[in-house]
């Protein structure tokens, strides 16, 4: 998944959601819903799209390539040690952890200093950072929750996938359905393994982008 597309979605999606539940709001308080959505679509795709452009483009590639760095100077760096090949739970909870609460404190110092003075940019930048710490902490939880869901159940897809002479199709549960219509799917043992390979070489791609940088600074300090 590129940057581009990255700060493309993650605007669309949360300007849409922002949209959806101020209008709903506006319409339940009686108020004019069409402006609120309109000053609530525009507003959240202001930050929204500030946010994800300095944390793909900034703070994710200067902490990936310090990183890389100080570990080259140590001469600890092998290989395989960018990505591992097995993903660890408090690795994943930590995944973008510290590049969305400086992400966060960045586009809200800046954006409440512009609006309301520099006064107000420190208060904002520490409440944006920690509200995005939360969020994205949030988000990898229920990233982990979703892959031990699937992993639970992988047993009872291969046992449904027994051929039994009866044409009555297979019921399923009440928490399936729910999750179904959630838009969650449970997946095989071999698409989930498609995904998570995908996943690998799409990080090992953006490794590498960030190593020629780095090789190409070098190069001009030389």
């Amino acid at each position: 998944m590129s940057r581009a597309w990255t700060v493309a979605t993650g605007t669309v999606i949360i300007s849409v959601a922002s949209t959806c539940i101020t209008g709903l709001y506006a319409a339940f308080a009686g108020k004019r819903h069409a402006n609120f959505a309109a000053a609530s679509a525009f507003n959240s795709a202001v930050t929204t799209a500030t946010f994800f452009s300095i944390r793909e483009y900034a703070v994710g590639p200067t902490i990936a390539v310090a990183v890389g760095y100080s570990r080259r100077r140590r001469g600890i760096v092998e290989e395989n040690d960018a990505v591992p090949d097995h993903l660890s739970w408090s690795r994943l909870r930590r995944h973008n952890l510290l590049d969305s609460g400086l992400s966060g404190a960045a586009t809200g110092g800046m954006l409440r200093g512009v609006t309301a003075g520099r006064r107000t940019v420190v208060p904002a930048a520490l409440t944006a950072g920690l509200a995005c710490v939360l969020l994205q902490a949030a988000y990898n939880e229920l990233g982990i929750q979703r892959i031990k869901y699937v992993g639970k159940h992988s047993p009872q897809l291969e046992t449904s996938l027994v051929p039994v002479e009866t044409t009555t199709p297979v019921k399923q549960s009440l928490t399936t359905r729910i999750l179904g219509t959630l838009g969650v799917k449970q997946l095989s043992d071999e698409e989930l393994l498609v995904k998570l390979r995908r996943q690998r070489e799409t990080h090992l791609e953006k490794i590498r982008e960030l190593e020629g940088e780095l090789d190409e600074d070098k190069t001009r300090n030389d």
